[in-house]
C-alpha cells in the first residue's frame, strides 16, 4: 500500500481511491460498540438514544402497548422544540421523563374526550328507575358497566402489571423502531435547524450539513465527527438531526463533479461557521473558476490584504465547507500544493480531477 499522509486531525488518508477492503478506517475505539455508534451522532440524537428505552419503557406502562409508539413521538418532538433552551447540566433524563409524563396525561385526558361509536338509540326510553340510583338498591346493578366495576379495576391492574414487565430487550427493539419513525418525520415538522447527511466519494466518506439557508459545512472522513457535530450544534443550533433526504440537492451535486458532470456547484451557503475575514478570502476563493489555479498571495491581494497571505492560508485551512468552495485551486507562490485541510492527497486528487494539478 503507498504511504499515506496525515491531514489537520493527524488520520491518515490515501493518496488515491482505494478499494473498499483496503481503504483506510478511522481508529477504532476500545468503548463497546454501542458507544462509539452513539458518540457519532449529534448532540440530541446521542440524547435519544441514551433514553429511548427507558422513555418507551414508562410511556408502556403509562399508556400501554398500543399507545406508547405515538406518545414517545409526541415526547421527543416536544424535547427538539424546546431542546435549544436546555442548560448542558441540567438532568436531561429527569427533564425527558417529565415531557413524557405530561403527554402521557394529555393523552388520557384526550382519550376521556373522544366519542366513544354506539349502536343506534333504543326507540322507546329505559325502564332504570333514575330515582333508584340514589337509594343504592339494586337499580345501579342494571346500569352497564356499573355492576363490573370492581372486577374491571383488577383487570385494569392486571394489565398495569403485564405493561410494567415488558422485557428490556423487548423495550430496546420497539424504541429502536419508534426513534426512527421519529428521525423519518422529524424534518417534516420544520423542527430541525441542521439536517446531516453521509455520502460516498472518491476522497472518502462526506458528511455534508444543511440550514434552511443553504449548505453549512462538509466534513472529510479523517476529521472528528464528534467535534464537527458538536460544532454544529454550538455555532449553527442544538437541533442537529441525521436526516439524509434534506441534503439530497448537496449530495447529487458533489457526485455530478466527481463524476465529471459538473463544473459549478449552484448551492445557497449558510456561511455562519466562517469568521468576517474567512467570509472575504472564501468569497474570493469561490471565484476561482474550474480548472483554474490562484496563490494565496493573490487571494490576499484580491481581498485587499496583499500582505496577509500566511492569514489567507490559515482562513482557507479551516474552510468549513471544502470542495464547494474551492480552496484546493490556491496553491503556493512556486506552484507547490502546500497544506489543504483535507490532506495533499485529496488536494491531489481534486485538482487531478479538474485537470489543473501543476506539473511536478
Amino acid at each position: 500500500m503507498e504511504d499515506l499522509a496525515r491531514d489537520r486531525t493527524g488520520a491518515r488518508v490515501p493518496a488515491e481511491r482505494l478499494p473498499e477492503a483496503e481503504a483506510p478506517c478511522l481508529a477504532r475505539s476500545a468503548r463497546p460498540q454501542v458507544v462509539e455508534r452513539v458518540s457519532r451522532l449529534p448532540p440530541f440524537e446521542r440524547f435519544l438514544e441514551e433514553n429511548r428505552t427507558t422513555v418507551f419503557r414508562y410511556l408502556t406502562a403509562a399508556v400501554g402497548p398500543i399507545d406508547a409508539d405515538d406518545v414517545f413521538q409526541e415526547t421527543f418532538l416536544a424535547a427538539l422544540r424546546a431542546y435549544p433552551r436546555c442548560n448542558e447540566a441540567a438532568r436531561l433524563d429527569r427533564w425527558i421523563l417529565r415531557i413524557a409524563s405530561r403527554k402521557a396525561i394529555d393523552h388520557h385526558r384526550g382519550a376521556g374526550r373522544r366519542p366513544i361509536p354506539v349502536a343506534a338509540p333504543p326507540e322507546r326510553p329505559t325502564e332504570v328507575d333514575p330515582a333508584g340510583l340514589f337509594r343504592g338498591g339494586g337499580s345501579c346493578k342494571r346500569l352497564p358497566g356499573i355492576a363490573q366495576t370492581e372486577a374491571t379495576r383488577a383487570q385494569g391492574a392486571s394489565h398495569m402489571d403485564e405493561r410494567l414487565r415488558i422485557s428490556t430487550q423487548e423495550a430496546e427493539r420497539r424504541s429502536r423502531q419508534a426513534a426512527e419513525r421519529f428521525r423519518a418525520a422529524a424534518p417534516d415538522t420544520g423542527l430541525v435547524d441542521v439536517a446531516v447527511g453521509t455520502m460516498g466519494s472518491p476522497v472518502g466518506e462526506l458528511l455534508v450539513a444543511v440550514t434552511p439557508r443553504g449548505l453549512a459545512a462538509i466534513a472529510f472522513e479523517g476529521d472528528d465527527r464528534d467535534r464537527v457535530l458538536d460544532r454544529l450544534a454550538r455555532g449553527l443550533s442544538p437541533r442537529v438531526l441525521m436526516a439524509a433526504r434534506a441534503t439530497d440537492d448537496v449530495r447529487r451535486e458533489l457526485d455530478e463533479y466527481f463524476r465529471g458532470a459538473r463544473r459549478r456547484f449552484d448551492l445557497r451557503l449558510d456561511r455562519r461557521l466562517m469568521s468576517p475575514f474567512a467570509k472575504d478570502v472564501l468569497g474570493a476563493t469561490a471565484r476561482v473558476p474550474f480548472g483554474r489555479l490562484a496563490t494565496y498571495g493573490e487571494i490576499a491581494g484580491r481581498i485587499g490584504r496583499p500582505k496577509a497571505a500566511r492569514a489567507v492560508g490559515a482562513a482557507l485551512g479551516a474552510n468549513p465547507i471544502p470542495i464547494v468552495v474551492p480552496c484546493h485551486r490556491v496553491i503556493g507562490a512556486g506552484g507547490n500544493l502546500t497544506g489543504y485541510g483535507g490532506g495533499l492527497p485529496r488536494k491531489e486528487l481534486l485538482l487531478r480531477l479538474e485537470g489543473s494539478l501543476p506539473a511536478a
